[in-house]
């Protein structure tokens, strides 16, 4: 059997009949809207946003943070002096123009986009001396351009491990 590889450019899915989309909608807003979360003693019903852990959580956020992206990063897409990497919701910005940097963040920062999205300042972090970040468990050396993670060997003792690539 001859099989054709199909390469996805655009992750935009439209409806064409008026009741497929608002019966989409409706099954969504139930679905998450009957989702409940204990703390303590205290029962909470989430009435805002997509509940974390979630099963459908990580796609709803995938399909929405592409739409921003391809809205308000479309020209940063293909800067080749930024790279910048998601996951789930955390986002890692590496360049080396602060003023590329800080006019990529304005709508997060601000708040002013149109998907309610705004940046978490305590979760910020810059790195403009080269020392090392962490995100999403890795480690990142500027200065070497080296990724290593720290993981629990067989004798016991956590060792911070190279990534090779």
């Amino acid at each position: 059997m001859n099989m054709q590889r199909k390469r996805v450019n655009s992750y935009e899915t439209s409806y064409t009949h008026e009741h497929s989309t608002i019966w989409l909608l409706q099954e969504l807003q139930s679905i998450i809207g009957s989702y409940y979360y204990q703390r303590g003693e205290s029962i909470f019903r989430v009435t805002k946003g997509v509940p974390q852990g979630h099963p459908l959580s990580s796609n709803l956020a995938f399909a929405y943070l592409n739409s921003f992206e391809n809205e308000y990063w479309r020209k940063e897409k293909i800067d080749s002096r930024i790279v910048y990497s998601r996951y789930e919701d955390d986002y890692i910005v590496l360049t080396t123009e602060k003023h590329i940097f800080h006019e990529m963040m304005r709508p997060l920062i601000t708040g002013r986009n149109r998907y309610f999205l705004k940046i978490n300042k305590e979760k910020l972090m810059a790195s403009e001396k080269g020392e090392d970040i962490t995100w999403c468990g890795v480690t990142i050396n500027l200065r070497k351009i080296e990724f290593s993670h720290r993981r629990l060997c067989k004798d016991g003792i956590k060792r911070r491990l190279l990534i090779k690539f």
